[in-house]
């Protein structure tokens, strides 16, 4: 025990010196997984790399399942421990015992856009659910993280699976509406959210709604028109790996394409 609080509080502390320190004596393998995970929550990136090349082990699990990647994302200030722990093997689909998420529901639910581009960049995937079948998008959205959302819906994640809300089964597009936030509504409806129950969008309110932001928002392109279903069916044409394949395009497609199928006008 008294190696592994010296170990611990010599990765706390953030002094490799310490840390070498510590290895003098015998660590056991918990220990070293201990201080990886200390090591990757605090953001020590030299100290994520001295323990990985001492033998931690890069997908270690703690707390519920945590790993060293979800705890880099929940706390670290940037994201070199995330790509140090990525290039080193880390799983980017690994869910938490609990509540099932991975690191990229973490990120979104942080509002960090540079572990989010990061995570998608490195293969994880948009549309896992968590315990309440929330995805990313929905935790985008009910965190009114709007910039996070422009993120998963540029890399062509599924605009309507609904989750557990507030103890109600919602789907992004009517998350936003029950918040009135405006500018998510408008994000989500280009990129192709519906109602999927006409009885909900035919109720006076949301109806109301609905069309009022459609006539009032100023978007370049309304929901309803043959362009804006033709892009939507081609961006669902593309999965899986639709930012791989839209790069490959780059080139053949004209400009002016490329950037619509792209959802470019949400970086405006």
């Amino acid at each position: 025990m008294d190696n592994q609080v010296s170990l611990l509080e010599a990765v706390k502390s953030g002094e490799l010196e310490h840390v070498c320190q510590a290895f003098k004596r015998e660590i056991s393998t918990d220990e070293l997984n201990s201080a990886l995970c200390w090591a990757s929550r605090l953001g020590h990136d030299f100290l994520v790399r001295f323990l990985l090349e001492n033998g931690a082990d890069v997908n270690c699990q703690e707390f519920n399942g945590f790993t060293p990647l979800i705890w880099a994302v929940i706390y670290a200030p940037n994201d070199s421990v995330l790509k140090t722990l990525i290039d080193s093997g880390a799983d980017v689909h690994h869910c938490s015992l609990k509540f099932r998420q991975t690191a990229l529901h973490a990120a979104v639910i942080r509002g960090r856009t540079d572990f989010t581009h990061l995570l998608l960049n490195k293969g994880a995937d948009p549309d896992v659910c968590d315990y309440l079948h929330k995805t990313p998008l929905l935790h985008a959205t009910c965190k009114g993280h709007i910039e996070c959302a422009v993120i998963l819906l540029q890399h062509n994640c599924d605009v309507d699976i609904p989750g557990v809300t507030q103890g109600e089964s919602m789907s992004p597009l009517i998350c936003a509406l029950v918040q009135n936030n405006l500018e998510m509504v408008k994000i989500l409806f280009m990129a192709g959210a519906k109602f999927k129950k006409s009885a909900i969008y035919h109720t006076f309110t949301l109806k109301d709604f609905y069309q009022t932001i459609e006539s009032n928002l100023n978007l370049m392109i309304r929901p309803i028109i043959l362009q804006q279903q033709c892009r939507i069916r081609v961006r669902q044409f593309l999965k899986p790996a639709f930012v791989k394949k839209l790069q490959a395009l780059r080139g053949i497609l004209p400009l002016p394409m490329h950037n619509y199928l792209s959802l470019a006008e949400l970086d405006t």
